[in-house]
């Protein structure tokens, strides 16, 4: 046993790799995406650009989980990471449909994750979980509002822009 692990099950570790796991998988999933309205023939530049970014936030979950996983005495256990379920992604608001029940997903899970944590009394990892999840819930609700806001006040909203 590492000297700095303490009071961690192990099936907080294995959710954590699970979670590492999901967060890289939406990562890749975003980067399709992005690259999907990069293309020249769909040109919805900023569509590209904001899936790129929530490729980047998926990205430093993952890394900020590898890093609770490392501080705690656990071991990561990278799996392979799952190809996005399809190619194509349709119109914008078909991709903000997947992508909102890919964040439906990864929040779910941030919960299983926080339960299993709770389940075996582990204190470090349930609230830096419950933490994540905050800020998780936090960032979609002001993702979604502000295309929200977007779609009801401008008839060439700046995210449909090319």
């Amino acid at each position: 046993m590492p000297p700095v692990r303490q009071n961690f099950h192990q099936d907080c570790e294995a959710a954590i790799n699970r979670q590492i796991n999901l967060e890289l998988y939406a990562s890749y999933v975003y980067l399709s995406m992005a690259y999907y309205f990069d293309r020249d023939d769909q040109a919805l530049h900023n569509f590209a650009k904001f899936f790129k970014n929530q490729s980047h936030e998926e990205r430093e979950h993952a890394e900020k989980l590898m890093k609770v996983q490392n501080q705690r005495g656990g071991r990561i256990f990278l799996q392979d990471v799952k190809k996005p379920e399809k190619d194509e992604w349709g119109s914008g608001v078909e991709a903000l449909e997947s992508a909102l029940q890919l964040e439906k997903s990864v929040n779910q899970s941030l919960l299983d994750l926080h339960k299993v944590c709770s389940d075996h009394n582990d204190p470090h990892v349930s609230i830096w979980s419950h933490e994540l999840y905050k800020m998780l819930c936090y960032f979609n609700c002001k993702m979604f509002l502000r295309i929200s806001e977007d779609l009801k006040s401008e008839s060439n909203p700046p995210i449909f822009n090319m």
